[in-house]
């Protein structure tokens, strides 16, 4: 893959490092990226909250916040049917991908993911597409069966589908790669399992990159990663002190639960307005809790789709995280990591050997890794 043939421009490789926070680039075992990072002026930027996947792919993949892309989480409450749902569907984005953008223009544009989520979100009117869970037989005939999506093993052979891709599908010229955060989750910056795990990672985009000199290679990350030590059961926790016909909701719930148990540091909570005030009380007196915001300040604040949102905005402190348990509080065990809070905003974000950039915001974050490439700047 050397150009597309259809001049259309160079090559392009954007790599979407699920968990990815700083502190792992900072951990010293990414050597390759690391460098790209620094020869491209690099910078340290803020991901939306809530910080989770959804959220932040569909943005980064539309180059819009999701007030304009519509999700505004991995779940939300359908109003029709008053039961959760996953955000994992083409038709619920408001706004179509670049990605399929650059498909109807001309690009060959292929999505790899670990996880199927994924696919379903931001593959509709792609050429072709991979994820561990449902992999084309000709890439598991070339590269192996995947392995367990709950390992980081998963993420080296979805480098190795990218490169075989690369050297036996000349016709794609554009890839999105979308890894897992299961790493994330289970170790530290620093830990012996994250430092085997970002070096194998390291090596093998090293690897592709090296074969295609004049590819345009961008990546950034959807959110950071912290420990836990709590977990709250808001629902549970109003309901006994007296509020009725109440909802909560964990915004990290997703299905994953080798990954999280569908806990995670954001909640939205639906209540009638004659209960909302004395619910925000109740909310904000918790340890935990660091801030209730009432639906449209929190839309405001964080560029959030207003129709997609709970009545409370509830944010977790560090160390806290929110969901459905047998009990109202449990004390997590020792190495429970997640996300979802306002504390794993922090990502990476570069572009390497892109040409013809334009201006871009003076406070950048994270779905602006490819507003280079989109005319409306608006958005």
């Amino acid at each position: 893959m050397t150009g597309n043939g259809n001049g259309i421009g160079s090559p392009r490789l954007i790599f979407m490092i699920d968990g990815l926070g700083s502190d792992y680039l900072d951990s010293g075992t990414t050597p390759f990226l690391s460098k790209l990072f620094t020869e491209s002026g690099g910078e340290v930027v803020e991901g939306l909250w809530p910080t989770v996947t959804n959220v932040n792919n569909a943005a980064i993949a539309c180059a819009a916040p999701p007030a304009v892309t519509g999700i505004t989480g991995n779940s939300f409450l359908d109003p029709d049917t008053g039961v959760d749902r996953h955000m994992d569907a083409a038709h619920m984005l408001n706004a179509p991908t670049l990605l399929q953008t650059w498909a109807e223009a001309g690009r060959r544009v292929c999505l790899l993911s670990a996880k199927s989520k994924t696919l379903r979100l931001l593959g509709n009117g792609l050429d072709y597409l991979v994820t561990s869970e449902h992999a084309p037989s000709e890439v598991v005939d070339a590269v192996g069966a995947p392995p367990n999506i709950y390992s980081s093993e998963v993420n080296i052979w979805l480098l190795r589908c990218l490169a075989w891709l690369i050297a036996h599908r000349p016709d794609l010229d554009t890839f999105y790669v979308h890894t897992t955060d299961y790493p994330m989750h289970m170790w530290a910056p620093g830990e012996a399992g994250s430092n085997d795990h970002l070096r194998q990672l390291d090596a093998a985009i090293q690897a592709v990159v090296k074969t295609v000199p004049d590819a345009e290679v961008l990546l950034t990350a959807d959110h950071g990663m912290n420990a836990k030590t709590r977990a709250l059961d808001l629902g549970r926790i109003l309901t006994a002190r007296g509020v009725t016909e109440v909802s909560a909701l964990s915004i990290e719930k997703d299905g994953y639960v080798g990954h999280h148990r569908d806990l995670g540091g954001s909640a939205w909570v639906w209540v009638d307005e004659a209960q909302r005030d004395r619910a925000a009380e109740i909310l904000g007196s918790l340890d935990g809790v660091e801030q209730v915001l009432p639906r449209a300040e929190a839309a405001a604040k964080f560029l959030l789709d207003p129709t997609r949102m709970g009545d409370l905005a509830i944010l977790a402190d560090r160390r806290t995280v929110f969901g459905d348990l047998a009990t109202e509080t449990e004390e997590l065990p020792p190495g429970y990591r997640s996300h979802g809070s306002a504390y794993e905003r922090e990502v990476p974000l570069f572009r390497w050997n892109v040409r013809d950039t334009k201006a871009l915001p003076g406070s950048p974050m994270n779905w602006h890794l490819l507003l280079p490439f989109n005319d409306d700047h608006a958005r």
